[in-house]
């Protein structure tokens, strides 16, 4: 009951990339009149030895103007306000309103500008005052020079990935006691007229946003002949931005070659295309290779290419484990990437494989999860009207444009230069179609996946289908609804629930319970909104058990073996009740 009279409290932190050098110590080269006519403000933007920039972070908070804020240095009560749009997940990519990837979580706060002395973002800022700072020797006042956040923006203009946090406790809370969403940010604007200062902060796919492989910017010097095995990057230099062997594209046709500066030598008519004539500056652009990789694996090549800001955020064990379980032996194909390619995109079509990959703001991790059941021993969450949905929140609606009653996944890639892909790229069609369509209007999605390689995988492919084809053969339910603050721990995106309310309803009109998958969750200072939809996925599911410990037949099997394990029987074994999965 204490905590009804608790007040609640916001922040939002942002972290500055601040050098950890002090001005013209060594080994930072700087000399005030030489490098520079004022001391740096330990940004990289003002920075007179780049050579020499140590990164560090600088934190600043801002919080509302209130009593109850925690007592540290770097907070400023200049918050107005923080409106968030949280993330949604397309589960498996298959609702056709949202990207693959879903709806990115995005945060906007809104801040005040103020007249301040500088004290915390100037390491030299009494060095300023006095004028030992500056080669003129003349000294000023910061607080009468401008203002806090229209100077930090200048001083720091490099903010489009820097790390953002919204924190929300309550009056006496630690910042790092409380619950806490992590972003990173997107966009600044302002200040306005009124000295009003909007950031903008996305979810780390955010920074999905480059592309793989990266644009080549070498063209070729001399025109290439048919025959020719050996070619003259222009301008000069430019081959140092190329690896030393690979694959590289001009126009339709894909060459393998090593390098020696700006000379290539090239093996032609690579990967199934056709050797060409090709023009006196003709773009040679250069690909990337990914061959033999699981979803994770390849996912990660994507993320992690030409750049480290994904690293602290792929916990790949919990991957490698996810993808062990539930898609153990399945390899995907060689697949090459001919034209520079938005990361995310790419991210998007794995999803269509049956999985999902989304920022969880909490855990501060991308989650990766299949389209699968729940493990041996795993138990949804229970949500229901007599212990947690709030009364009057519940509302069900069905996801008519998610049944699917034909699945066609075409792979198989015919030409890896072919820029889009469409049904005309593809060797081979794989078709899941219901057996008995009790809907009578049949629906029909198509899937274009190059990640099978030129060869395609009937098999795997046929598996994928058919388990995407066992979840959405009939209209998903979608519930959404508020809980209580006590639930806010379980409802994350991506969790399983099974929910049971009066809106939920048997042919006999008794009350339904439903397994169900979040993938919708807005928090609040008291209460979490949520929407899941159906998590029913046909079939009977079981593992290998351990040969060296697992009995020999059923009868012999402990409760937890026969529920985890599968055993061999005859169709036409007595005891059909039991859990046995028939071969």
């Amino acid at each position: 009951m204490g905590d009804l009279g608790r007040k609640p409290v916001t922040l939002f932190e942002i972290d500055l990339s601040y050098c950890t050098r002090t001005y013209g110590s060594a080994p930072c080269a700087a000399v005030l009149g030489t490098t520079g006519q004022a001391k740096c403000f330990n940004s990289k933007f003002t920075c007179q030895d780049p050579a020499n920039y140590d990164e560090g972070v600088k934190v600043v908070t801002f919080a509302y103007n209130q009593d109850g804020n925690p007592d540290i240095p770097g907070i400023f009560p200049a918050l107005q306000s923080v409106s968030s749009r949280p993330g949604e997940l397309n589960l498996s990519g298959i609702d056709p309103n949202k990207s693959a990837l879903g709806v990115r979580a995005r945060v906007t706060a809104k801040l005040q500008d103020f007249a301040n002395n500088d004290t915390w973002l100037d390491k030299y800022q009494s060095e300023r005052v006095s004028g030992a700072a500056l080669f003129s020797g003349i000294g000023y006042q910061p607080e009468d020079r401008g203002q806090f956040l229209a100077r930090m923006f200048t001083r720091f203009p490099y903010y489009s990935g820097i790390p953002c946090r919204v924190r929300r406790g309550y009056a006496g809370d630690a910042p790092g006691d409380m619950d806490t969403e992590n972003y990173v940010a997107s966009e600044v604007a302002g200040p306005n007229a009124g000295g009003v200062v909007d950031i903008v902060a996305k979810d780390v796919f955010d920074l999905a946003d480059d592309v793989i492989p990266a644009v080549s910017t070498g063209k070729l010097l001399e025109a290439l002949t048919i025959d020719a095995t050996t070619a003259t990057l222009t301008p000069a230099g430019v081959g140092d931005t190329y690896e030393a062997s690979g694959l590289i594209r001009i126009g339709r046709e894909l060459m393998a070659f090593t390098r020696s500066g700006d000379v290539l030598t090239l093996t032609r008519a690579q990967e199934g295309s056709s050797a060409a004539t090709h023009s006196a500056l003709d773009t040679v652009q250069e690909c990337v290779v990914l061959d033999g990789l699981t979803i994770p694996g390849n996912a990660e090549e994507i993320l992690t290419y030409k750049t480290t800001a994904f690293d602290a955020f792929i916990p790949m064990a919990d991957w490698v484990d996810e993808n062990n379980t539930w898609y153990s032996g399945l390899v995907l194909g060689r697949v090459i990437l001919s034209r520079p390619t938005v990361k995310k995109l790419l991210i998007g079509e794995l999803c269509a494989l049956g999985c999902m990959f989304w920022w969880d703001p909490i855990d501060q991790e991308i989650k990766f999860k299949i389209n699968s059941p729940l493990l041996p021993g795993e138990e949804y969450y229970p949500v229901n009207d007599e212990s947690g949905l709030l009364e009057g929140s519940v509302d069900i609606d069905r996801a008519e444009d998610q049944r699917i009653s034909s699945l066609w996944m075409y792979h198989a890639v015919r030409d890896w230069t072919d820029d889009t892909l469409a049904s005309r790229n593809f060797n081979k069609l794989t078709i899941a179609t219901v057996a008995d369509n009790q809907y009578k209007v049949d629906v029909l999605k198509e899937v274009y996946t190059r990640w099978f390689g030129r060869d395609g995988n009937d098999t795997a492919v046929s598996i994928i289908t058919e388990r995407l084809l066992a979840r959405y053969e009939k209209t998903p339910f979608l519930v959404s609804g508020t809980l209580d603050v006590k639930d806010r721990p379980a409802m994350q995106l991506g969790a399983q629930l099974l929910v049971e309310t009066y809106a939920l309803q048997n042919v006999d009109g008794a009350v339904l319970a439903e397994p169900m998958q979040v993938n919708y969750v807005e928090y609040s200072e008291d209460r979490v909104k949520f929407r899941a939809e159906t998590y029913s996925i046909q079939g009977k599911f079981a593992f290998w058990l351990d040969a060296a410990t697992a009995p020999a037949d059923y009868d012999s099997a402990t409760e937890a073996q026969r529920a985890t394990g599968a055993f061999w029987a005859d169709a036409t074994a007595p005891d059909a009740d039991k859990d046995y999965v028939w071969f």
